[in-house]
């Protein structure tokens, strides 16, 4: 994709829409939201303090009715953090790197000769992979799991379902796995593979998830 201004069908929720638009002079955006964030009502957390918070997601705040005390904020990727800071601007959370679960994987390890037994609150989606959890406790860690949230997919309008399948894009931006799912609802799998655009994303984690879907995607940023 090496024109000046490329034609990009950005695919997310609306508030990860709206950080893009931002940079709509650098290239001709058509913003598209494919994902629909619903809280969920949350069973009452433990009173006692956890060790570590993970955010994997800065969804997982709109979710949270109540901020669990909390020794120190884990959380994946700059946005997770500067969404957490505009809620608690004297919070300080530790961002993981890589901004992935080899982060959190490689941050655990790293614990485990000194907090093992440690509490982690870990807040996420009703979508999320329960094996994240479970390495984390065979760790040595004490996990406490709460679904906070729901991801609803969203089918692409008519007009850009046409676009995309007429080649009126040159890249399709996907800026979460769920996106993808979402793409994938319209389209199916086997159309998604033939069409002629290149899929970009932002992070490894989204990258991986394409790739366990047979689509190679490039890394814009991070």
């Amino acid at each position: 994709m090496k024109k000046s201004r490329p034609r990009i069908l950005a695919l997310g929720s609306a508030a990860t829409l709206a950080r893009l638009k931002t940079e709509a002079s650098l290239t001709q955006w058509t913003l598209q939201r494919v994902l629909n964030i619903v809280p969920v009502v949350q069973k009452a957390l433990p009173r006692r303090e956890f060790d570590y918070t993970l955010l994997s997601s800065q969804y997982a705040l709109r979710g949270l009715q109540k901020w669990p005390p909390t020794k120190q904020w884990l959380c994946i990727g700059e946005a997770t953090a500067q969404a957490l800071k505009r809620k608690a601007p004297e919070l300080k959370p530790k961002i993981l790197k890589p901004s992935d679960r080899r982060g959190i994987f490689k941050f655990f390890q790293g614990q485990t000769h000194r907090k093992k037994g440690a509490r982690v609150f870990y807040p996420c989606s009703s979508r999320s992979d329960p094996r994240l959890a479970q390495k984390i406790r065979e760790m040595g860690f004490r996990v406490v799991v709460r679904k906070v949230y729901r991801t609803e997919l969203l089918k692409l309008s008519r007009s850009n379902r046409s676009r995309l399948l007429a080649g009126e894009f040159d890249a399709v931006l996907c800026l979460s796995p769920s996106s993808f799912l979402a793409l994938r609802k319209s389209f199916g799998i086997s159309l998604i593979r033939r069409l002629s655009v290149e899929f970009l994303v932002l992070g490894s984690t989204t990258q991986q998830a394409l790739r366990a879907w047979g689509i190679e995607a490039r890394r814009i940023r991070g």
